[in-house]
């Protein structure tokens, strides 16, 4: 699933579990959801720290949700020549209870 998230005033487009087309989160999970981070022409995943918090919408707008697991690595995710950001998150940190069908990535 993708969508374009904002942070202050640049937008960037996300992936959760790229590649696949259904993009299920489990909220009683303990594994790792993989979230894409994709280059557009006004952002750069891959040229700025790592801050990021993703999860369910309400719990990071509330200021919670899952740090990543890493600084991610950069990738080639549908090989347009343009760098991809792939991040994990821990899914029980992601405050997801099933009833979401989006994630938040501030």
């Amino acid at each position: 699933m993708a969508e374009r998230v904002g942070i202050s005033t640049r937008f960037f487009e996300i992936e959760i579990r790229p590649g696949c087309d259904r993009a299920p989160i489990n909220p009683d999970g303990r594994g790792v959801i993989p979230v894409a981070v994709r280059q557009t022409d006004e952002f750069d995943p891959t040229s700025e720290s790592v801050r990021y918090r993703f999860g369910a919408p309400d719990v990071v707008g509330d200021g919670g949700g899952a740090r990543p697991i890493n600084d991610g690595h950069g990738i080639d995710a549908n090989r347009d020549g343009r760098s991809t950001l792939l991040l994990f998150f821990r899914a029980d940190e992601t405050g997801f209870d099933g009833d979401e069908s989006t994630g938040r990535l501030e």
